[in-house]
């Protein structure tokens, strides 16, 4: 086996054997695909209103290129700042001596003041970072009173982000979260957004869920406070007593969201906090009270919880619509995006759609995995393996590739499509598709496969079956689906997510997949006609001998049918002693 397809088998196998099988197969049955977006992905959504302000740096860290009293405090701050010496050296004599010069020198300017103030509160940050507790406290009354008189924006967004951190420090969650909410909606704000996004990750922690829905009320006195808070609780599963404090929170509040924007922002939270409660009929009665011309309809979170709930709610017809325009919408993200077409893959499997189904399907085929879902490209390659080969009616691939013939992931359908009409007999088509795509020795051997169906005498028959079984898995194996690993995707007699309905339809196409791809069980079936019927006793016994290998190189664990196998072997075995008898 060449290096690449051994890559292929041990990337596979660990992507089965890290992954539960009912996680990894029709992902539209798992409730937790359904759930809101994660809250970070959901809030880092929209942009600042303008780029970021630019400044002068940090305060403090700028280079000197002369020995002024500025210069020399700069300098004195970078001994101290990250990685600098212990607490104790925080507050020497030639910081202190460096602060009380650069002071009693007039400032060249307005900035350098502020910058001379904003040292000297981070020289105390850093010292209560290093063992001296009342230095913090200090820092951050000294950074309270900067911000009530700085008029410098850097200074001011510096200030503002050392007081957060300085407050999660002192475990004020409320506090921290609320400036770095605010910094990231600022235009002149200097402060990096990645930055303020990872603190908002470090403040808001899966373990401090807690602390925040106990502080829940202090969090509404802006709306995009309230929402934010609102959507890192939905993040994690509600008790029914939450969605109430929440819903009588919103109620108490009605005030603060009085504009559109505000309206279509309480519907989009009462859904979120709807839906983590398991109460997916309410987020759809909220989710249509919403006026169709409303802005938040546009929003991909608003659109993504509306058709989650109507899927959930078992009107996979309805849920069409929202997730369609989450697909199309230019505000979606590649994640987001990706999440849609999967759940539009689980909406036209309900309806019986397996046109837009393969469309959806291969949409996804081959996209990374995104940060912010949980999809894996194993569970893309099951599932689309699934559709292609055993799922969609063979119409249904043709219908496709008539009206989508350029298509992402076209090629794969039109592949599917040569090798299942190669099973059912139609090897001038077969030939002609694999041709187009360049298959030229599976091209060939479809069409001598083709001649031998030509022959219908005894001999001609013992020709065909000797030429399958000299060539299993090249006939009517897809390997350009599977990649060694169809084994691990049929699994639907397991799957108790199914209704018994969809269960027996697809244990049955997986039965009849099994039968009809595996070259030596149908070389055995005709080898017995021909043996059963063949004028000519020596042609029997070959057949019966050449039915006997194929039996015995079936994977019986992989094929099933174990006892019908065994017993077809013994019977073949006892006939072929007694004709030599």
């Amino acid at each position: 086996m060449k290096a690449r397809g051994w890559a292929w088998l041990l990337v596979g196998a660990a992507a089965v054997w890290s992954c539960g099988f009912d996680a990894s197969l029709r992902r539209y049955l798992q409730g937790s695909f359904w759930a809101p977006f994660p809250w970070l992905v959901t809030y880092a959504a929209p942009e600042r209103a303008g780029p970021a302000a630019a400044g002068p740096g940090y305060a403090g860290m700028k280079d000197g290129v002369s020995s002024t009293p500025m210069d020399e405090l700069r300098a004195a701050y970078r001994t101290v700042s990250d990685g600098g010496p212990a607490g104790e050296a925080y507050k020497p004599a030639q910081l202190e001596g460096a602060i009380e010069r650069a002071r009693a020198r007039p400032p060249a300017s307005l900035d350098e003041r502020e910058e001379i103030d904003l040292i000297d509160a981070k020289i105390d940050m850093r010292g209560g970072e290093n063992g001296v507790p009342e230095l913090r406290l200090r820092a951050k009354s000294k950074l309270e009173a900067f911000l009530k008189t700085a008029r410098t924006p850097a200074w001011r967004s510096e200030a503002r982000g050392w007081l957060g951190h300085i407050y999660y420090q002192l475990g004020d969650q409320t506090s921290a979260g609320k400036i770095y909410l605010d910094e990231l909606e600022r235009v002149d704000s200097t402060l990096a957004r990645e930055k303020l996004l990872l603190s908002l990750r470090q403040t808001y922690r899966a373990d401090n869920v807690d602390k925040l829905l106990r502080n829940l009320e202090a969090y509404f006195d802006t709306p995009s406070h309230a929402a934010f808070a609102i959507k890192v609780v939905s993040s994690y599963p509600m008790a029914g007593s939450a969605q109430a404090r929440i819903a009588k929170l919103l109620e108490q509040h009605r005030g603060l969201f009085a504009t559109p924007e505000g309206a279509g922002m309480v519907a989009e939270l009462g859904m979120m906090a709807a839906l983590r409660s398991g109460d997916p009929r309410r987020a759809v009665t909220l989710g249509m009270q919403v006026p169709r011309s409303a802005p938040v309809r546009r929003k991909p979170e608003f659109l993504w919880l509306l058709g989650s709930a109507q899927f959930l709610t078992r009107d996979y017809a309805a849920a069409e619509a929202p997730l369609l325009a989450l697909y199309r919408s230019p505000r979606s993200t590649s994640g987001q995006r990706d999440a849609a077409a999967s759940a539009l893959c689980g909406v036209y499997a309900k309806t019986g759609n397996y046109v837009e189904q393969i469309r959806m399907m291969l949409a996804t085929r081959g996209m990374p995995e995104p940060h912010d879902l949980p999809l894996y490209w194993a569970y893309i390659s099951f599932d689309l393996g699934l559709l292609l080969d055993i799922e969609a009616p063979v119409e249904a691939l043709r219908v496709f590739l008539e009206n989508y013939p350029r298509a992402a992931g076209a090629e794969a359908a039109r592949y599917a499509l040569a090798v299942r009409a190669t099973r059912q007999g139609e090897f001038e088509e077969a030939a002609a598709l694999f041709d187009s795509l360049q298959a030229k020795g599976r091209a060939a051997r479809t069409r001598r496969l083709a001649d031998l169906h030509r022959d219908g005498s005894a001999e001609g028959r013992y020709r065909l079956a000797e030429y399958l079984a000299a060539n299993s898995t090249r006939l009517f194996f897809n390997d350009r689906l599977w990649h060694m690993m169809q084994r691990y995707a049929m699994v639907a007699g397991q799957d108790e997510r199914l209704t018994l309905q969809e269960r027996q339809r697809l244990m049955a196409a997986e039965r009849e997949l099994l039968d009809s791809q595996e070259e030596y069980w149908q070389a055995y079936q005709i080898l017995e006609q021909v043996r059963a019927t063949a004028e000519d006793p020596e042609l029997r016994s070959k057949a019966a001998r050449l039915a006997i290998r194929c039996l015995r190189r079936i994977n019986s664990e992989r094929f099933g049918r174990e006892g019908e196998i065994a017993s077809a072997d013994i019977r073949l075995s006892g006939w072929l002693k007694a004709q030599r008898q």
